[in-house]
């Protein structure tokens, strides 16, 4: 008997943390001209919630919790930057990203 109540205390213990947790989602993107050292950051509301390098072939992979991000690509040896708004994660879903451009000028 003592075995089955430990047994059920754990069972509820981690059901309901199972239960709580979001399937993440994956932004995928590409970063231009390729070889630009760069950043790529996702945020809410104003609060930065990841941010990954850029790989050397300009690529890169954000993995977020379900929700609407801004996407921001910051050129690391300039202050060229370039954002994408509204980009909705869904569970389990991959989203593509056009091509983020660092060097166009701004207002192109």
């Amino acid at each position: 008997m003592r075995i089955f109540l430990r047994a059920l205390t754990l069972l509820l213990l981690l059901f309901p943390a199972s239960c709580t947790r979001q399937q993440a989602g994956t932004v995928k993107g590409v970063v231009v001209p390729q070889g630009t050292a760069a950043t790529v950051a996702a945020s809410q509301n104003g609060k930065s919630i990841r941010s990954v390098p850029v790989e050397a072939d300009g690529g890169f992979t954000l993995v977020l919790t379900p929700g609407t991000y801004r996407i921001t690509a910051t050129a690391s040896a300039s202050d060229a930057s370039r954002s994408i708004d509204a980009v909705v994660v869904r569970p389990g879903e991959l989203f593509f990203l056009p091509a983020i451009d660092l060097a166009m000028p701004m207002g192109t």
